[in-house]
């Protein structure tokens, strides 16, 4: 699993860290891997709860027993499931790229 982030660099941080241990914490109570859609949730509550205060937008990605998963996280603690997605200063000029070159049946090896 892995998170990138666009804003706040100090904001982007604090947060991924703070879910990672959260996330360790977690996996290690009950000795299983812990899916995406886990640490979805916990990072958008965590935003939810300081309503747009953090300056933290994440990318989210990873595989788990559900498969390949990507979420775009707000910072006012908003998600959203997605196939492809960007975020941050050069979002427009990427979008554009995934656009015109992203397809559903996609392998490792397509680029």
């Amino acid at each position: 699993m892995y998170c990138c982030g666009a804003g706040t660099a100090a904001d982007t941080e604090m947060t991924t860290e703070m879910i990672a241990s959260q996330l360790e914490l977690h996996r290690l109570n009950t000795g299983r891997v812990v899916p995406v859609c886990t640490a979805n949730t916990l990072i958008k509550q965590m935003l939810f709860r300081y309503q747009g205060h953090i300056g933290a937008a994440l990318i989210l990605g990873g595989f788990d027993l559900d498969g390949p998963q990507l979420y775009c996280i707000y910072p006012h603690g908003s998600t959203e499931k997605l196939k492809y997605t960007t975020m941050g200063s050069g979002s427009l000029a990427a979008m554009s790229v995934l656009e015109s070159t992203w397809k559903s049946d996609m392998s490792v090896w397509s680029f």
